[in-house]
């Protein structure tokens, strides 16, 4: 068993094809197979299955006179469109005021008949942000709530974790949880009962999910033993007044204390683009 600490990382890859597909594969934990030319292929593959969702990671600058003739042919009689014909309803454009062009994610774009090819020409939109948060699955659980993100997450469906190792995510700040983990202090810090009872807990899940898949259960069905302290990698992208009103309410004082830890990790990063993202005034206590 593996204990880890939450961690949050931005993630900055302006290739939308690359970023999707680096977004895409934290699904299945595939990182290890992105080459320099795997993002192609696998967008495509995405497509083809209707997993269209991954597509929104990405976020692009597309000019007013790509973006009218494709307007007018998805909203013809008739008309197909790639990800269903209802589509056309749903998707939005956020006009640049002043400016002849449009910021778009990649699904809205690729919905109204644009192609792979064509994404890959375009700017990088400066109005987003994709984050990487490593936490449980409580915390992810509560942050999927934010309907207006896009979300790409670990799937205890398909990653067996007979092949990796289960890792659970140390329930901190809560105070008895701030103890070492060091497997050779284990003594030390099962002094705590709360803690001890936490250890053992997740040590338990763990045996049970073995024993599961040893005996023949895919991973989608051991993973009904597993806990809320289990570790996910959530990928989670937004516009700038989105992340500002999601911080509104995951800083405040009534926020759960691991959600609030969380957010906190993220503003302090260096590469925090503070200059368009708004925060909270002073928080209350």
């Amino acid at each position: 068993m593996k204990i880890v600490d939450p961690e949050v990382e931005i993630i900055h890859e302006e290739n939308p094809l690359r970023r999707i597909e680096l977004c895409g594969r934290v699904c299945y934990k595939s990182e290890r197979k992105i080459t320099d030319d795997s993002a192609n292929t696998f967008v495509k593959k995405l497509v083809e299955r209707g997993h269209t969702s991954v597509l929104e990671h990405a976020r692009v600058i597309v000019p007013e006179y790509s973006v009218k003739p494709l307007l007018m042919k998805a909203n013809s009689r008739g008309n197909y469109l790639p990800y269903g014909a209802d589509y056309r309803n749903h998707w939005v454009l956020g006009r640049c005021p002043g400016y002849d062009y449009y910021a778009l994610n990649c699904r809205d774009f690729c919905a109204i008949g644009a192609t792979l090819e064509e994404l890959e020409t375009l700017k990088n939109a400066d109005d987003y942000m994709t984050v990487r948060f490593t936490c449980d699955r409580a915390i992810a659980n509560e942050l999927v709530r934010h309907r207006v993100f896009s979300f790409s997450q670990e799937s205890t469906r398909y990653v067996n974790y007979e092949k990796r190792e289960l890792a659970f995510v140390r329930p901190i700040p809560f105070e008895w949880a701030e103890l070492s983990v060091d497997k050779s202090e284990l003594s030390d810090c099962m002094a705590d009962p709360r803690f001890q009872a936490w250890v053992l807990g997740c040590e338990q899940a763990e045996a049970n999910y073995l024993h599961l898949i040893r005996e023949g259960c895919h991973p989608q069905e051991a993973r009904i033993v597993l806990p809320l302290s289990v570790k996910t990698e959530l990928i989670m992208t937004g516009t700038f007044p989105q992340w500002s009103e999601m911080l509104k309410l995951r800083l405040h004082h009534s926020a759960h204390p691991q959600m609030r830890y969380l957010m906190q990790m993220l503003i302090a990063k260096e590469d925090f683009p503070s200059s368009g993202i708004q925060l909270p005034g002073k928080e209350e206590k």
